[in-house]
């Protein structure tokens, strides 16, 4: 029979394979490599640490594309399928093939010899989590529940809890369901997460979720809601909450800030929530065993014969070896392990064929990582067919390792087009789960699940196992078990391990029981992780018991700073009148640390006037004794500034004016009150124009002989150029007519370009007409860099695009000498007349239908192109959002990526089509505030209160949400349409040609 079907299989092979051109089977051959290997000859390619052995779980046909799987409470394993990968590189379409397979051990001898389907016809599932008595899959768009209510293996009831997860991504779909010890489910939703809404409410959402995950009670409809995020595929949590993610070339994230904690202070626009933790960096170099393969030492042969091959970083110039497909982090959080494994965290590298371990240990607030071994990896194969993708642990104590065993992984928009012709990119039919052991790894007793098991239960949680503990915390809140109270009280009190102390507490507050005793006496536990959780229990107590508030107070003055770190962000629950002094203690102590600083702003949004107050008169918090504390001031100023009123202000800037230090002391706290001022909707620069009876103007009158010292410092050519600089940022707070009468000197050819510079950033924070006249009077004088900044000066409020509009009508300004990006927002313009007048202007230069364009391009006799000419083109048109060759700023996608192994007609398309296929990631926004101020570009981060748009060069705009009016997709790349208006068909082949010698391509 085996002979049959080999037989059959290669009658099969032979008559497709003969169907290609001779071209593609001379490429076929050259790219060909060694076929599958059974998996015992598999494991015979793997090279383990010391401490650990590993040995086959299942294999195909009994499972067949795993990509996650999660154990249940009997020991059965649920395994998401994926056999629709790479679907073209997206999540979109009609593909049903994904599966949910059930494997069962039930002779306990390590090896699931029982396969059966769970759910069939599912899109392209990605995780999956036991609940109750179902499981949540999730299959983006949707997260889903499953249920089988017939006792027949087979879910019967599928459910959708929520949806509008985004699938444009296949490898940064929702995935990696964890349970947290806040009793929700977590989960990754990648770099753009979606628009989540539920189907069962129409009421409920949108909840926007780029770069943010999720959390949520399965059992509470509504419950979801975003959590700190910043990862592509995989979750996992140290014993005391943190919370570790991974990019694909970024191999280890740290969660620092709980998004949480941002959204009590809409008035914080912090950015940043996650930080990369490896000493030894992205992308980092990684020892692979397993030859490189066919494919990639053809295309790394094609970049190294490139005519300009030395402008490849050394990393592009080898075929593998270094990070670039990060997955699936996991914590060795185990008793088990030899001793130097212990905070050691695993993660899969399937393109080379192997798992990473770093050693995490605290670093400030956060964590930093270094290499577990300087020369070998924690698990790695001779076998390129190897392809480990997820990680997770048993209740038996071993890790599952789930292997994708596939030849090639890859998404076809990273291969060269003739690759993927003959490449096979789809389900082979193969899959492996292999089970890692620590070599001292204890026999496992039964897992308690049965009714009246609470008391044993609740003993799991004292467990070496991080499985168990976890499992058995997940069990007792979701059943309720009020039976396990006394035995979780008396492990909170008394157990010797930090971990079950921590789960007892946790598992109580889930249930409802965590009163005032057991939160005092978790906030003196003598262990730090331990107080940190004792501390976030609290934060439901902090404004109603009084006795509770004190003793968090009290550990403003902890020995530990991540104590105090976990305290400064949980006095935002506190009354805050009571949290202002501690906050402010914190701040004397740790002001200097930009996390300290952020969880500070974050608890400060009812005391944050009180506690500015307190340390702008505090002789201990002067900037010559606590580094960073002009900005952090400043940033304190901003926050506080949102909520003052005209009186409050007056007070505030009096405090300001007697401030000790440096220019910069007192131009970064006015600058930071005054745009807080102006945020919430107010005009900080109107109080300069009210009368002399004004309280906030009497004060700033106190302010105008320095303002007039500093214009004499930014106008002075024997000052240092970052002195000037200073000095200009300082008079953007100062009246109009002081620096509009500077202009001519500040933005002349005479001075610096960053003095320029901040002239025109601080001329756009005027709501005057007349900023428009200076700028463009400015305009001939101006180099290309400093244009772009002007323009943003002059598109920052619509009475300026009119004085732009009559200034190009007029020729002092065509329109060649604006940027394109910023003539498609013109003809977006809402005002008909000036819309009119746009239309005119550009009417010459509006382009025929892009196809059509496109089209005559191809057709056309391809000419010749200068390298030379093509870099020059290069810098002057593409460079503001396109790095290559050294040159600009990546503010767009990767364009050495994406233009690898493409051909002229790929690039021509691109070039004269952009917005054909946009990225969502690079989708151009323009965003209105409530002040009247628009921005432009793509969203690069987003938190709970802050969204940033990244522009041209690479500057960032980053806007509190409660000011956004509006925010409107264009639905185009922020790469607009027209260069071929802009370039010659002779120019278009010179930057053609300097394209072309990083394509690989002959």
């Amino acid at each position: 029979m085996q002979r049959l079907l080999n037989t059959l299989a290669f009658l099969l092979f032979a008559g497709c394979f003969a169907g290609l051109c001779a071209v593609c089977q001379e490429q076929a051959k050259g790219l060909a490599n060694p076929g599958p290997l059974s998996a015992k000859d598999e494991l015979g390619t793997f090279q383990i640490e010391p401490g650990f052995k590993i040995s086959l779980a299942c294999q195909e046909p009994l499972v067949i594309d795993p990509v996650a799987c999660a154990e249940d409470h009997r020991g059965r394993l649920f395994v998401a399928e994926m056999s629709g990968y790479p679907n073209g590189g997206v999540g979109t379409g009609e593909v049903n093939s994904g599966r949910i397979r059930l494997l069962e051990d039930k002779d306990a001898d390590g090896f699931y010899e029982t396969s059966s389907v769970f759910a069939s016809n599912l899109r392209l599932p990605t995780g999956v989590f036991p609940w109750k008595d179902g499981l949540l899959v999730a299959n983006a768009p949707d997260l889903l529940f499953l249920r089988d209510t017939n006792g027949d293996g087979v879910a019967d009831e599928r459910k959708v809890l929520y949806t509008g997860f985004h699938t444009y991504n296949i490898q940064q779909m929702l995935n990696s369901f964890r349970w947290g010890l806040d009793n929700t489910v977590h989960a990754v939703a990648g770099s753009d997460g979606g628009s989540i809404t539920d189907p069962g409410n129409v009421k409920w959402g949108p909840v926007p979720l780029r770069g943010r995950g999720i959390r949520f009670r399965p059992d509470v409809p509504g419950s979801l809601e975003p959590v700190s995020g910043g990862g592509q595929y995989g979750l996992t949590m140290d014993t005391q909450g943190h919370w570790f993610t991974a990019t694909n070339s970024n191999h280890l994230r740290a969660i620092v800030i709980p998004d949480e904690y941002l959204r009590r202070n809409p008035f914080l626009p912090a950015s940043t929530v996650a930080l990369d933790i490896p000493e030894h960096g992205s992308a980092c170099k990684v020892f692979r065993i397993s030859p490189f393969e066919a494919w990639r030492v053809e295309r790394t042969s094609r970049r190294k014969g490139s005519a300009d091959a030395k402008r490849f970083a050394s990393t592009e110039l080898v075929p593998g070896g270094f990070s670039t497909s990060s997955c699936s982090p996991l914590l060795l959080n185990t008793e088990a392990v030899p001793p130097e494994f212990q905070n050691s965290i695993i993660i899969c590298e399937p393109a080379n064929n192997l798992l990473l371990r770093d050693v995490i240990e605290p670093k400030g607030v956060t964590f930093s990582s270094k290499r577990g071994n300087p020369n070998r990896e924690f698990l790695a194969s001779t076998d390129n067919w190897f392809r480990p993708v997820h990680l997770n642990f048993c209740l038996d104590g071993s890790i599952l390792l789930l292997d994708f065993y596939r030849e090639v992984i890859e998404t076809p928009l990273s291969l060269p087009d003739d690759m993927k012709k003959v490449l096979p990119l789809h389900t082979q039919g193969k899959g492996r789960i292999w089970r890692i052991t620590p070599d001292k790894n204890p026999k496992a007793k039964p897992f308690p699940h049965l009714a009246g098991e609470g008391k044993s239960l609740a003993q799991e949680l004292e467990s070496p196992n991080p499985a168990r503990r976890i499992l058995a915390q997940q069990l007792l809140v979701e059943q309720n078990r009020q039976d396990a109270l006394d035995v979780l009280k008396q492990i909170a009190r008394g157990s010797s391990r930090e971990y079950a102390r921590i789960h007892s507490y946790c598992t109580l507050a889930g249930l409802g029981a965590m009163d005032e005793a057991l939160i005092i006496q978790a906030l003196a536990d003598p262990s730090l992780a331990v107080r940190c959780q004792g501390i976030r229990l609290s934060e439901k107590h902090l404004a109603t018991s009084e006795k509770v508030a004190l003793r968090v107070g009290q550990l403003a003055d902890d020995d530990s700073l991540q104590v105090r770190f976990q305290t400064a962000l949980s006095l935002g629950s506190m009354k805050p009148t009571q949290a202002t002094p501690y906050l402010k203690k914190i701040a004397l102590r740790d002001g200097a640390d930009r996390w300290m600083q952020t969880a500070i702003l974050s608890s400060s949004a009812g005391t944050g006037v009180d506690l500015l107050h307190a340390l702008l008169t505090d002789a201990d918090f002067k900037t010559a004794g606590v580094p960073g504390a002009e900005v952090f001031l400043s940033r304190l100023g901003a926050s506080a500034g949102a909520t003052l009123t005209e009186a409050e202000l007056a007070q505030t800037l009096a405090r300001v004016v007697g401030l000790e230090g440096s220019l910069a002391s007192q131009s970064l706290v006015l600058q930071g009150i005054a745009q807080g001022y102006s945020s919430s909707g107010r005009d900080f620069h109107s109080l300069w124009e009210k009368g002399l009876s004004s309280p906030a103007r009497q004060v700033l009158e106190k302010f105008v002989p320095q303002f007039k010292r500093t214009l004499e410092l930014a106008k002075s050519e024997k000052q240092t150029v970052p002195r000037r600089v200073e000095a200009v940022r300082f008079l953007a707070w100062g009246p109009f007519p002081l620096i509009a009468n500077a202009a001519p000197d500040l933005l002349s050819a005479k001075a610096p370009p960053a003095v320029q510079t901040a002239a025109l950033q601080a001329l756009t924070l005027f709501n005057k007409r007349e900023v428009g006249d200076i700028v463009l009077t400015a305009w001939a004088g101006l180099s290309p860099t400093l244009r772009r900044e002007a323009l943003e000066v002059l598109f920052a409020r619509t009475e300026r695009i009119g004085a732009l509009v009559l200034a190009m009508e007029k020729g002092t300004l065509p329109p060649s000498q604006v940027d394109p990006p910023r003539l498609e927002q013109l003809k977006l313009l809402k005002d008909p007349v000036l819309k009119e007048k746009v239309a005119r202007l550009l009417s010459s230069g509006i382009a025929s239908p892009r196809k059509q364009i496109v089209d005559a391009y191809l057709k056309g006799k391809e000419e010749k192109g200068d390298v030379a000419k093509g870099r020059a083109l290069f810098q002057k048109n593409c460079a503001t959002c396109h790095r290559l060759d050294g040159i600009g700023f990546q503010v767009g996608p990767d364009l050495l990526a994406a233009i690898r192994g493409k051909g002229r007609d790929y690039l021509l398309t691109s070039l004269l089509d952009p917005s054909r296929e946009v990225d969502p990631r690079y989708v151009n926004y323009l965003l209105e505030t409530r002040q009247g101020r628009t921005f432009s570009g793509i969203i690069s981060a987003e938190t709970g209160t802050a969204i940033t748009l990244r522009r041209g060069d690479n500057a960032e705009d980053t806007i509190l949400r409660n000011q956004v009016e509006l925010i409107q997709n264009t639905s185009k790349s922020l790469m607009p349409d027209g260069l071929e208006t802009q370039l010659s068909p002779g120019e278009m082949a010179h930057l053609l040609a300097f394209l072309g010698q990083f394509t690989g391509m002959p």
